[in-house]
């Protein structure tokens, strides 16, 4: 039973901004959980401009949101919440930092196509004509970047008993095999990372720690997290970009599910 169905039905049919802001504030913790899952590594961009951002995207969603399809709000919300939020990041970013990460997607993947496999760190950075040192510091400073172009893959928001339900109610079949396909291109490509970097995707993207929770678990600085996570999402797009090659399903005669 979806919580405060009541309430849903009656803005649905009258519009009410009283019964509207009565729903967003039941709903202001999920949207400050969705809002702490970014990280805030950039200096235009504060935490609290994230958490406002969550806001406005949770604002949207309610007006939104449709009770009668029968799926939880928070399901629905959360793909509006993370959008507004991506697109805030993308508007607050400099053009000299989008075009750094345009170079890293450029020779990350023209190695990618040359090898036959993700680049090794070393091979990137002599790829560049750079030393390790500036290889690293780049890296971490895409990393927002680096979150925002892989939402594609990186849909920590759904989870494995929404979509199956979804398709054993033959309801939207094609996007929910889309969305189990990338989950578990996902998972492969996370089981071939170094350990180090296995480590860290799994505390901040399945476990829900954030940098500096991961930093004091790990006994590293906060810095050296944001470089490992860097590195992975990076190794991660080499990994699924390689796998989707070879990578074949069998969901609709019903494997897997």
């Amino acid at each position: 039973m979806i919580k405060f169905y009541r309430e849903w039905q009656r803005f649905r049919k009258t519009g009410d901004t009283s019964i509207r802001n009565f729903l967003v504030v039941r709903y202001l913790p999920f949207a400050r959980y969705v809002a702490s899952t970014f990280p805030c590594l950039h200096h235009s961009v504060t935490q609290d401009d994230i958490l406002s951002w969550a806001c406005f995207g949770l604002i949207e969603a309610v007006e939104k949101f449709d009770p009668r399809r029968g799926i939880k709000f928070e399901t629905y919300a959360i793909a509006r919440i993370r959008g507004e939020i991506k697109e805030n990041f993308r508007k607050a970013l400099s053009s000299t930092y989008i075009k750094r990460k345009k170079l890293l997607d450029d020779v990350y993947d023209k190695l990618c196509s040359r090898l036959g496999r993700p680049p090794f760190d070393g091979e990137m950075a002599k790829e560049l004509g750079i030393d390790m040192h500036r290889y690293k510091t780049m890296l971490s400073q895409t990393l927002p970047i680096s979150i925002l172009s892989l939402d594609s893959i990186l849909d920590e928001g759904l989870n494995f008993p929404e979509i199956t339900a979804r398709i054993s109610r033959n309801e939207d079949f094609s996007e929910a095999l889309e969305l189990k396909e990338k989950k578990e291109l996902l998972a492969r490509a996370i089981g071939q990372l170094p350990a180090k970097e296995k480590e860290v995707m799994t505390l901040y993207y399945y476990e829900g720690l954030t940098m500096k929770e991961i930093s004091g678990f790990l006994g590293i600085t906060e810095g050296r997290v944001s470089q490992i996570h860097a590195s992975a999402l990076m190794r991660l797009r080499g990994l699924i970009k390689v796998d989707k090659k070879n990578f074949r399903y069998s969901l609709r005669k019903g494997v897997g599910i």
